[in-house]
């Protein structure tokens, strides 16, 4: 360790040893006196120089102490200039091994990042890629499901089209038909008839007695039928097939067809369950007067 202050001890040492060899050389010097002034000047010269020699002394005592001070300063600032040196240059060491630590961990994790993100790329990339696969797999099973709901649709629309056309066409056929119906009835209506009949009403026995023309007894009979007593207009009433008859009244208005008698009925031994089914109306009435022989005549509507 370099110590530029340490010349400062010789020099004092010198400057001490100066004055030493002048002290001692005091008395050499002085010659010998032959008379009592000269032995006094001598003498008083000598003590001067004594004087001079000694405050010399005392302050280059001083300066020694001084340097010595200044030395031992000296040296304490150069030994913690030496530490504080040291300790520098440690922690420039620190420093240095503490940037190499440094970029040894960013060269790490530059590499870990640049695996990891390659990494991570790779898995998005087949993630994406599934992805990709699964919805163009959704994407033709929903085109699938698209053309099998359009063609369920197209089928649904034609056979809606069907139907409204049938329904249309029945319709026409229902219209035309009713119009051929309307106009057969009205050339039936304006022939003329073997019998005109009237229903007064609805009901059944009480109103049958009452001998006021035919009565509705549909509702008891479970079927379209007409009654009357032989005596109240029963005898008038056409039996023949092929007889055309009006009938109106009480919720029946046409023009009917004579069947012919169809059922012979006792009172005592038949119920309206054995009257025939099948005909448009049925007419009741007991031959001549007895109700052990009930004739049911059949009729079909023709206007």
């Amino acid at each position: 360790m370099t110590r530029p202050l340490s010349r400062t001890v010789p020099i004092a040492a010198a400057a001490i040893a100066l004055v030493a060899s002048l002290l001692c050389a005091a008395p050499a010097e002085a010659a010998p006196n032959t008379t009592a002034s000269t032995s006094s000047s001598t003498s008083a010269i000598g003590s001067h120089y004594v004087d001079s020699g000694r405050k010399l002394l005392n302050e280059s005592t001083k300066l020694v102490a001084a340097a010595r001070t200044s030395q031992a300063a000296a040296d304490k600032t150069a030994g913690v200039a030496f530490a504080i040196r040291s300790e520098l240059r440690q922690a420039t060491a620190d420093d240095s091994r503490s940037a190499t630590s440094l970029r040894s961990l960013i060269t790490y994790s530059t590499t870990v990042l640049t695996k990891g993100t390659e990494a991570s790329k790779g898995l998005a990339v087949h993630r994406l890629r599934q992805a990709t696969a699964r919805l163009q797999h959704d994407n033709r099973k929903v085109s699938s499901a698209t053309q099998t709901a359009a063609k369920k649709v197209h089928q649904i629309q034609a056979a809606e089209a069907a139907k409204k056309a049938a329904a249309a066409r029945a319709a026409a056929a229902a219209k035309a038909a009713a119009a051929a119906k309307a106009a057969a009835l009205a050339a039936v209506r304006n022939q003329p008839v073997n019998h005109d009949e009237s229903v007064w009403t609805y009901g059944f026995q009480n109103e049958i007695d009452a001998c006021r023309g035919s009565v509705n007894v549909t509702a008891n009979y479970g079927l379209k039928a007409i009654a009357e007593h032989w005596s109240c207009g029963g005898r008038d009433f056409p039996t023949w097939g092929g007889a055309r008859v009006r009938i109106h009244g009480a919720g029946i208005d046409g023009i009917y067809q004579v069947q012919g008698v169809i059922a012979h009925l006792s009172q005592t031994r038949n119920t309206t369950a054995d009257v025939p089914r099948g005909y448009d109306l049925v007419y009741q009435t007991c031959l001549n007067g007895s109700s052990e022989n009930m004739i049911i005549v059949g009729l079909t509507q023709i206007g």
